[in-house]
């Protein structure tokens, strides 16, 4: 009693722990479905911060190619300055020289007109010989007449030095007015220069600083990018770990499928021989019943009731054999169906020596396509267990016996196409996908003897053996048998 509840939990525990499976598949395709939403943000918004770091460098080369414009124009205009002041100094040389010569002309001008003040002065105080004077003390007519010219010479060349040296002041002084013009106007241009060199070293500081916050964005913006950056690859790398995880869910997830439904194949192999072995029990009682009446019926033929005994013995075994071989075939698929299609005297290989307890079968042929267990399925496209090996060789190439038995099947056997069985007492031997059978059922082989030959028939891509080791109905790796 507690050995069946014992049984009961471990059962119950094996069901619990065999169907958390899909569901923890399921979390796991939820959390990556998650991941892979975080992770498309995380880049949209990368994508996002690029852009504007783009946009941010086009406007920092915008704004360097206006800066050395300005730059540009600020030496141009140094240029016009320094010119400018040349002609100030120029003209302020100019000026001074103008001043000077105006000076020396007023100088003159009135040292001109003090002699000629001084002589009128003279004239008048003397009073005794003024012009007439002269004129009347003239000799002659000639002498006269000299006299006037005299006077009119003197008067005429005092006037004209008077006048030429005022003539020359106003014109040294027009000359200073013109050059305080031309120094005003000169600085006037100047201060234009001056004004246009301040506004564009303003503006120049003014797109220098702007720049300078360009590049602080930059900074900041290639921060952000690569702190997303070490987020988008984290949750890259939490994706393919999810993705491993995944996948080995759904492999333990289809290796419970397996297991259940190699469990399930067992518990009906079980049955149906536990229902044969009581038919043939049954049978063998009534044989034994048949048999006592016989012997009392008739005690004086006991050579024929010998023959009997011998007969029946017999048709035990027979029918044993016959049960053995209803119940291997009845795990397998219920659409495969009979076929007497046998080659007989057909061509035949030598065995290779042996290194295990079985023959390789398929001599000369070694190049194994698909391994015992777990594969992506070529034609379903999923993973799915592989129950033995497959080996690759030419159509119509013979395959001998692995070890001496009974054939218990040879038929076409749904995915397996041609196939055939060979009982061997604690193990079996399966061949599938043959081209052609040599066997029947029943039928005794010893080991190495050609049974069939290389196809592609059934569910199979191109010709090849599939070759199974099966040990009590389960499954065995066939490299640990040959």
């Amino acid at each position: 009693m507690k050995m069946n509840h014992r049984k009961q939990l471990s059962a119950a525990l094996a069901i619990l722990m065999l169907s958390s499976q899909p569901a923890l598949a399921a979390n796991l395709e939820a959390e990556k479905s998650e991941a892979v939403q975080k992770r498309n943000a995380v880049q949209s918004q990368m994508s996002g911060t690029q852009s504007k770091i783009s946009a941010a460098r086009g406007q920092v080369a915008n704004v360097e190619a206006e800066i050395r414009a300005i730059d540009n124009q600020i030496t141009a205009v140094n240029i016009k300055i320094d010119r400018l002041n040349g002609e100030m100094q120029k003209l302020q040389a100019e000026i001074q020289q103008t001043k000077a010569e105006l000076e020396a002309a007023k100088q003159e001008l009135a040292e001109k007109k003090d002699v000629y003040a001084k002589r009128l002065r003279a004239m008048y105080i003397a009073n005794d010989r003024g012009y007439i004077d002269i004129l009347l003390d003239s000799a002659d007519a000639e002498s006269l007449i000299g006299n006037v010219r005299m006077i009119r010479a003197i008067a005429v060349n005092d006037r004209q030095l008077v006048e030429e040296i005022t003539e020359k002041v106003n014109q040294i002084q027009e000359k200073q007015e013109q050059l305080a013009r031309e120094e005003k106007e000169l600085q006037a241009k100047q201060e234009q220069v001056r004004v246009e060199r301040s506004n564009l070293e303003a503006a120049n500081a003014q797109k220098t600083s702007y720049m300078n916050s360009l590049m602080g964005n930059i900074s900041a913006y290639e921060a952000q990018y690569d702190e997303m950056l070490r987020e988008s690859n984290a949750i890259e790398s939490k994706i393919k770990n999810l993705d491993i995880s995944i996948q080995k869910a759904k492999e333990e997830e289809a290796a419970r499928i397996a297991r259940e439904k190699e469990q399930a194949r067992r518990a009906q192999l079980e049955k149906e021989r536990a229902q044969a072995q009581a038919q043939q029990a049954e049978k063998e009682a009534a044989s034994a019943k048949k048999k006592s009446t016989s012997i009392s019926a008739s005690t004086s033929t006991s050579s024929t009731t010998s023959g009997s005994n011998v007969t029946s013995s017999g048709s035990s075994s027979s029918s044993s054999a016959s049960s053995v071989q209803s119940s291997i075939s009845s795990s397998s698929s219920s659409n495969d169906y009979s076929s007497e299609d046998i080659v007989e005297n057909g061509a035949s290989a030598t065995p290779e020596a042996k290194t295990g307890e079985f023959y390789w079968p398929l001599p000369g042929s070694h190049h194994i396509t698909s391994p015992f267990g777990y594969r992506r399925h070529p034609i379903l496209g999923y993973s799915k267990f592989h129950a033995g090996l497959d080996i690759s060789a030419p159509s119509g190439t013979p395959i001998i016996a692995a070890g001496s038995g009974t054939v218990i099947a040879s038929r076409v056997m749904g995915g397996y196409g041609n196939c055939v069985m060979i009982d061997h007492g604690s193990k079996v031997t399966v061949y599938g996908h043959m081209s052609a059978r040599a066997v029947s059922p029943g039928q005794t082989v010893s080991a190495g003897q050609t049974i069939g030959y290389v196809g592609s028939t059934g569910m199979s891509t191109g010709p090849h053996l599939h070759f199974e080791v099966r040990v009590n109905g389960a499954v065995q790796n066939p490299l640990n048998y040959l």
